[in-house]
């Protein structure tokens, strides 16, 4: 995979600074997957990194693992955590670990590209200009295990967009083209924009969409030139085609409510707007997925205001009795731009209403 720049650090110009010598921290959640971790580090790819690994509940054997993993010049710090709750908590407690004032994550079996070239760039954009929202890279690879690399996305037409304008894409489209990863954010900025643990997958929508809401004026930078982001997908991974389900599905549509509540709040979207988004996202899902669409009219019930227990007794099909069960549910972890566009509250005896 050289031919994409994936080669060890000690071919960089010495006069480019490591991550350790700029105040960026590489954040990885991590449960469980520690092949490609261990040779990256093992090949030196992460040499002169600063990377804080959030073990989020993993195995205990695989703990002991992480002991096995060749020494290398990248400063490893790892932290875990007894109980598996996600990738949305484990990014949350990140933010309590990073000393440094820029983060950026990365998921463990991915890699930065030309990475030290990147971040120096971005620091000193970040520094110098504090109208930005974060700074980004343009191009991502999709890697898969028989090493096939393909670009996955351009993301060269958000450069120079505000916090608003990206929140109206991913409204309208719901997608992100996977901005969080291989990007570089202010902590502080992040602060208040936590996912919640309910996010099992859609957590970087969520806390993308947060951060666009605080601050809607800054503007996205775009490395033209420098970085790549080079991700891994694998027939495993919680977003993979086969298993993408029902709860997966909702999770997704869930996010959607939080960046409409905010895009609303801007003025930015009407509910029948909104109604149409979520319409057809549930198209698009269940031509990708084979599901999505009653999921997607339920929640335009919900959205509605209908009242729950006659939703619970109405002619529901599996896949929205399944939707609904889920989200009832996890009452307690969903975000509260949802409950408040669906005007879902605890009411004294525990229930929903």
């Amino acid at each position: 995979m050289k031919d994409i720049g994936l080669e060890p650090v000690a071919e960089y110009k010495t006069s480019v600074k490591t991550a350790l010598e700029q105040d960026v921290t590489v954040v990885m959640p991590f449960y469980d997957r520690i092949k490609y971790l261990k040779h990256y580090l093992g090949e030196g790819l992460w040499d002169g990194f600063r990377i804080q690994l959030v073990c989020d509940g993993s195995p205990e054997n695989v703990v002991k693992s992480l002991n096995t993993i060749p020494q290398s010049k990248a400063e490893l710090n790892i932290h875990t955590y007894p109980k598996n709750r996600g990738v949305a908590y484990a990014r949350s407690k990140s933010l309590g670990i990073v000393t440094t004032p820029y983060l950026v994550f990365c998921d463990d079996d991915d890699f930065i590209i030309d990475g030290h070239s990147f971040l120096n760039r971005a620091q000193s954009s970040m520094q110098e200009d504090s109208n930005l929202l974060f700074y980004g890279m343009r191009n991502v690879y999709a890697f898969n295990e028989r090493l096939e690399v393909n670009k996955q996305y351009d993301r060269s037409i958000f450069h120079g967009r505000t916090g608003r304008e990206l929140l109206i894409y991913m409204v309208n489209t719901g997608e992100i083209s996977v901005l969080s990863l291989g990007s570089v954010f202010r902590v502080h900025d992040l602060r208040g924009t936590e996912p919640e643990s309910f996010f099992k997958v859609s957590e970087d929508y969520v806390f993308l969409a947060r951060l666009c809401a605080k601050y809607p004026d800054r503007k996205i930078f775009i490395n033209q030139t420098n970085g790549g982001y080079l991700r891994l997908t694998q027939h495993d991974s919680l977003s993979a085609r086969h298993a993408y389900s029902i709860e997966k599905i909702a999770m997704h549509f869930v996010s959607m409510f939080v960046g409409a509540y905010y895009l609303g709040k801007m003025q930015g979207l009407t509910p029948e707007g909104f109604k149409h988004v979520l319409r057809r996202r549930g198209a698009l899902l269940q031509a990708s997925y084979r599901k999505g669409a009653e999921l997607s009219t339920l929640m335009i019930q919900l959205y509605e205001k209908k009242n729950l227990e006659t939703l619970k007794n109405s002619n529901l099909s599996d896949e929205q009795r399944l939707g609904l069960q889920f989200l009832e549910g996890n009452f307690n972890e969903l975000p509260a731009e949802f409950c408040s566009m669906i005007n879902w509250e605890v009411n004294a005896l525990g229930s929903i209403s």
